[in-house]
């Protein structure tokens, strides 16, 4: 039961019992080889276990099998991202936002990878962005903040980080 499978890896993983949930999702794929979900959330694992050319296959396997996954997308930029591959990293967020461009998580992984670009002006866009869509994004209006900060605009900086300590305030 494929599914089952993948649900149980999910529960593991949310559990950081990582070793566990890979091998659900192992199985899982063993019984249906073409599962993209279970493929994808494979890649998160080894990512989170610093696995990272495994992730990576991971997603290009889940992609092979659906190409427009955005969520694999997006995951394969985060782990270009963690290898300081930067431009790659860009190509995957912006192929994900092509295909859904309200894709928030995207739009902040992509703000990211412009600020490590220092491509500032850009970063804040994507991040401004993120915020059209989900103004209440905590994670969004932090890194916003970090870029204003770096561009010497502390009022804008301190009014993000103070929006999203209001809105999270642990």
């Amino acid at each position: 039961y494929a599914e089952a499978m993948h649900n149980r890896g999910i529960v593991l993983q949310a559990l950081e019992r990582f070793d566990e949930a890979l091998a659900s999702y192992d199985e899982a794929l063993r019984i249906k080889p073409d599962y993209a979900e279970a493929m994808n959330a494979r890649g998160i694992v080894l990512q989170a276990l610093k696995r990272f050319d495994e992730a990576l296959t991971s997603f290009d396997g889940a992609l092979r099998i659906k190409p427009d996954y955005v969520e694999a997308l997006n995951n394969r930029g985060n782990v270009l991202q963690s290898l300081k591959r930067f431009d790659e990293s860009l190509t995957n967020f912006d192929e994900a936002l092509r295909i859904q461009p309200n894709y928030t998580e995207a739009l902040n992984n992509r703000g990211l990878t412009l600020q490590a670009l220092k491509r500032l002006d850009d970063a804040l866009t994507s991040f401004d962005g993120a915020l059209r869509i989900k103004p209440d994004y905590a994670e969004v209006l932090n890194n916003r903040g970090n870029v204003l900060k770096t561009l010497n605009r502390y009022d804008e900086a301190l009014t993000s980080y103070d929006t999203a300590l209001r809105i999270k305030p642990d």
